[in-house]
């Protein structure tokens, strides 16, 4: 038995990474993983949660980590933006660089990558080397979570990829959330330098524990030296460029800035001669042909929209609980914590259920709890602290693994081991691409309401308003009690209103803000009507 399971092991394995065709390889039908392939796929999911942490562990941190080095507003926001751009530019590569190097190859390299980047990060010294390393940083954490995806179809067995596709949801759910709880912490008890040096353990573990648990192939030179470096180069400038405008637009006024017209002017470009020069080869560096089959891109575009409902909700309310309610990051953390926490206990139940509900029930309900979830947060007042959003999060952390998991199973379910690398490259590209659009949104938006709101509370202060007139007259008693003459009290208390009038449009702005973020979870909720029923797609695939 034990040698029937290793002979089967190898054959999957050179099946795909080698590139050959389906008919290469049969899987019997009584296929059952091995210890070795169980470390493969918790491994690798365990590598795709601490790239995506390190998204977040900078934005917690920003402020300390900004004040520390001595950067600018503009500076600090790259320190994050660097790391997303080079994380969404290099996720298309991983299909053809673990089919060139082999899964667990690749996957060892850009581990060690990752962690000694990490380290680097928290040694910086000034705004250029610690862009400069979130950049490398970025580069290798970007291949883990894709490669993490791949490890998923790959190592395991129809039956059993559900669990699979849980652990992935779990990561990419989980660390966006655990993230500014974690570095906040660590922030305020230590330093902002520790979040990096964090990886460090974990990420070593990590490393050993995928080359004993990923088979040893050797590398196809020939494969290396094909590589689409012309397509990747042209893709890396779409991508790049395009994230570039969704990160910095909304802090210089978009197109009013003219590094903004000139990124989307290079980014469409730059598209334009990617599609020139890919649309005649016959190995593509991005299978867009796999749209074709419905349920996949289906669960792609709900996965973006989605992503940009997650998030742009909670970059919003970190930025509410810090701005409005001077929490500090750990205070925000210890918050956002109610996001994460309850998924450990929802995701273990998911694959249950899906054996017991249809998937597509599962999906419905989730999108409305997560619905409901941004819903609740559009009645958000001056009142509203970190208590008050506890249950909208509780709600958001049921409901995402109850929608994510069975999504995932529906879109990869005719999906081809073959298929694997470009199917995990596309889905991953758009879920962050929705990522990025979210927070853009969110951040868009919010300069606008909030300028909304302020004047038209600002108009409303007119001497000609009783109630406004009434609320100056009370103020500037209260304060010529206090000691005041009356003309520095009539002032005093008039700039009182006004930041009063400020405060209550930036309010607002974020119930408008949350208002709008639950509009993309409607049109998820209605794309996934049209998903064919799982049965469906298993009696196709056993066609096949």
């Amino acid at each position: 038995m034990k040698v029937w399971r290793a002979n089967t092991f190898r054959a999957a394995w050179r099946f795909a990474s080698t590139g050959f065709t389906r008919d290469s390889f049969v899987p019997p039908a009584d296929w059952k993983m091995g210890v070795r392939d169980w470390m493969a796929v918790l491994t690798a999911s365990a590598g795709a949660f601490l790239a995506v942490l390190d998204i977040q562990i900078a934005n917690a941190s920003l402020r300390e980590i900004s004040s520390s080095l001595g950067l600018s507003f503009v500076e600090g926001g790259w320190i994050s933006t660097a790391y997303l751009i080079a994380e969404i530019v290099v996720i298309p590569l991983s299909a053809s660089l673990s089919g060139a190097l082999g899964l667990g190859r690749c996957f060892v390299f850009n581990g060690i990558g990752f962690v000694l980047s990490s380290v680097c990060c928290g040694f910086a010294w000034d705004a250029t080397s610690m862009i400069g390393l979130r950049i490398v940083q970025g580069l290798f954490g970007g291949m883990l979570i894709p490669l993490a995806f791949q490890t998923v179809i790959v190592f395991m067995p129809p039956k059993e990829r559900v669990v699979g596709l849980s652990l992935f949801g779990l990561t990419v759910t989980l660390a966006p959330c655990v993230g500014p709880s974690f570095s906040g912490f660590v922030t305020d008890s230590l330093s902002w330098r520790f979040a990096f040096f964090a990886n460090l353990i974990p990420g070593a573990i990590m490393i050993y524990a995928a080359m004993k648990g990923f088979p040893k192939t050797r590398p196809d030179t020939a494969k290396l030296l094909r590589l689409d470096y012309v397509g990747a180069l042209l893709l890396g400038a779409t991508l790049g460029g395009g994230t570039y405008v969704l990160e910095e637009g909304p802090k210089v006024q978009w197109f009013a800035s003219a590094s903004i017209r000139y990124s989307v002017l290079a980014a469409v470009l730059a598209f334009g001669a990617f599609l020139s020069w890919e649309w005649p080869r016959k190995e593509r560096l991005l299978r867009f042909e796999l749209l074709k089959k419905r349920n996949f891109a289906l669960s792609c575009l709900i996965s973006l929209l989605s992503a940009s409902a997650l998030y742009g909700g909670i970059f919003a309310i970190s930025i509410y609980l810090g701005q409005l309610q001077n929490y500090r990051a750990s205070e925000i953390g210890s918050v956002l914590m109610w996001v994460g926490l309850p998924q450990l206990v929802v995701m273990p139940f998911v694959p249950w259920l899906m054996k017991r509900v249809e998937p597509r029930v599962l999906i419905g309900v989730g999108l409305f709890l997560f619905w409901w979830s941004n819903w609740l947060n559009v009645s958000v007042n001056p009142s509203v602290g970190g208590a008050e959003f506890r249950y909208s999060l509780i709600l958001r952390a049921i409901g995402q693994p109850l929608f994510l998991v069975p999504l995932s199973s529906i879109g990869m379910a005719d999906i081809l081991p073959t298929e694997s690398g470009s199917a995990s490259a596309l889905f991953n590209v758009l879920r962050n691409i929705g990522g990025s659009i979210g927070i853009a949104l969110t951040g868009t938006m919010l300069d606008l309401k909030r300028l909304a709101h302020t004047n038209m509370n600002l108009f409303q202060l007119d001497a000609s308003n009783p109630i406004a007139a009434a609320s100056l007259k009370s103020g500037a008693m209260a304060l010529r009690q206090n000691g005041l003459d009356i003309p520095s009290a009539e002032l005093s208390a008039a700039a009182f209103l006004q930041w009063e009038a400020a405060r209550h449009g930036t309010i607002e702005a974020f119930s408008d803000v949350f208002f709008i973020l639950a509009i993309p979870v409607i049109a998820a909720f209605i794309l996934s009507l049209a998903l064919r029923p799982p049965k469906t797609l298993l009696a196709n695939s056993e066609v096949h």
